[in-house]
């Protein structure tokens, strides 16, 4: 079954989990709101206003570069599951667990 394009799925690694955010594929960017724009992200029964925000200048491969994430502060996602990301509407996107 293809995923639709307006879901974004990965498994959350130790870093997120421990810092608490969700990465975002660079590739995944156009479909979110723009870095820096609040918008509301759901959460189970729970709305939080939030934006995308960039990392610190990264070394991981060359050459130096950003890496994307939504900050869930006092939400950390749980390490190896499947989070999934789907825009709702331009300032509506909604995470959700598996």
């Amino acid at each position: 079954m293809q995923t639709p394009s307006n879901v974004m799925r990965r498994k959350v690694q130790a870093d997120e989990a421990d810092e608490g955010y969700i990465l975002i594929e660079k590739a995944w960017l156009a479909k979110l709101p723009a870095p820096g724009r609040p918008f509301y992200l759901t959460v189970g029964t729970t709305q939080l206003k939030t934006k995308i925000t960039e990392s610190e200048p990264c070394h991981c491969r060359e050459p130096t570069h950003v890496h994307y994430r939504i900050p869930l502060p006092l939400m950390n996602p749980e390490l190896g599951r499947t989070a999934t990301l789907r825009v709702v509407k331009d300032d509506k996107v909604v995470l959700e667990y598996e």
